[in-house]
């Protein structure tokens, strides 16, 4: 599969996005170390992945935080942690719709992460999907 990305690469940017577990267990696949939940551990994972696979961006997020690995680096930001949320399955699926959104925006490393935290943020704690409104409400509150 990471070798197939890197032919998506060739016709445009090709970010892969992941959850934890998704990455150490590629990891393990590939013989590279696992990542604990620290920041800088999930940061090298992030570039490590992105290097084999040969593509611009590797992200994996975490129920508190969220890391992406571009050519320039990692970055990690901490989102809206909900210590009970209302639902989680789909989580996920909501924050790769915030940091695509905040690709096609045109937004930096940093920003997508933090569009993709707070579209999961929202979701868990309302149990849908936000609106554009809705979602910028929330950022102001959380902000």
């Amino acid at each position: 599969m990471l070798d197939a990305l890197a032919g998506f690469e060739k016709v445009g940017p090709t970010t892969l996005s992941l959850n934890g577990n998704e990455a150490n267990q590629i990891a393990r696949t590939l013989g590279l170390a696992e990542a604990s939940g620290e920041p800088q551990d999930i940061g090298r994972l992030a570039s490590e992945l992105r290097e084999r696979a040969q593509i611009s961006e590797v992200g994996i997020h975490l129920i508190k935080s969220a890391t992406g690995a571009t050519a320039t680096g990692a970055v990690t930001v901490n989102g809206p942690f909900c210590a009970s949320p209302r639902k989680s399955v789909g989580a996920g699926d909501r924050f790769n719709a915030g940091w695509l959104a905040g690709a096609l925006l045109g937004l930096a490393a940093e920003e997508r992460l933090l569009l993709g935290a707070v579209a999961s943020g929202f979701f868990v704690r309302m149990a849908r999907s936000g609106t554009f409104p809705e979602i910028v409400d929330f950022i102001r509150r959380w902000g």
